[in-house]
């Protein structure tokens, strides 16, 4: 068992994940498993039928464990539930891309760093509009002080001091909601509801899931997010993968080498 803390990294897609590499000393890469790949051993059939591990070294004081998870709440859920358990990792952080909602003041390029997740298309339709899970008494979960936790589960801030490893840098970092959708807004009309429901700085499609994962494991979550276009009417002649992903892997590795040796376990990042 490596000593230094481990902290796994997941994100959707391999180009999220690569602009973290830069980042990390010491990188390994770890051979992928296709899924359903556990072959004749029963006792390993479930470690490689969930081998989503890309790479792994280490940033700052910590051991990183990178993973791609694929796209949506299910992938995330899944990836982040088992490898948490799996790597007895101290905390997992979500890292990609997302778009940002236009009153939110972010531009493409920037980055955001959620302080909580909100299921934000979880419930029911109705003659009077949507109905969220609390209005529905349907509870996702319970959080570690017992109480229910319905389509808003809290995420842990980073360390201060963390933004002085970024001295210099030529875009704003925002924290606050991080929106998790199903379905991503493509018309001006859905990305007005959205923030009129949730009011949140930014959408991504995964985050939540994983939070919930993170916190039915007792672990602290966190989530970066670069902008790399706009919520609402889809332009992807306007949009900047590249850029938002890289920059979102510089404040990652940032908020980790802030981070010290003793984390907690708390789904909120406390002691």
């Amino acid at each position: 068992m490596n000593p230094a803390p481990v902290i796994l990294i997941l994100a959707a897609t391999k180009k999220e994940l690569q602009c973290l590499e830069p980042h990390v000393r010491g990188l390994r890469p770890r051979r992928q498993e296709a899924p359903g790949g556990g072959g004749t051993d029963p006792q390993s059939f479930e470690f490689r039928s969930f081998e989503v591990l890309s790479f792994e070294g280490q940033i700052g004081s910590h051991h990183i464990a990178a993973a791609e998870t694929g796209t949506g709440k299910s992938n995330a859920a899944m990836a982040c539930f088992d490898l948490l358990g799996r790597l007895d990792a101290r905390a997992a952080l979500c890292l990609g891309c997302a778009g940002a909602f236009r009153p939110s003041g972010l531009s493409i390029g920037d980055v955001v760093i959620a302080d909580r997740e909100v299921f934000a298309d979880e419930g029911a339709a109705s003659p009077q509009g949507f109905l969220d899970l609390r209005r529905l008494g349907l509870p996702l979960a319970r959080g570690p002080d017992g109480q229910a936790v319905y389509n808003v589960l809290p995420a842990a801030v980073p360390e201060p001091g963390f933004d002085r490893r970024l001295s210099g840098a030529a875009f704003q970092i925002k924290i606050g909601t991080v929106a998790t959708v199903s379905t991503c807004s493509g018309t001006e009309e859905a990305a007005e509801e959205i923030y009129r429901r949730w009011q949140p700085l930014a959408e991504a499609m995964e985050g939540a899931a994983a939070a919930l994962a993170a916190l039915r494991r007792r672990r602290p979550f966190l989530e970066v997010r670069g902008i790399s276009n706009f919520a609402g009417q889809r332009d992807r002649q306007g949009w900047d993968i590249d850029t938002a992903c890289a920059r979102a892997a510089a404040v990652a590795a940032a908020i980790i080498e802030a981070m010290g040796r003793d984390m907690g376990r708390d789904s909120q990042g406390r002691p």
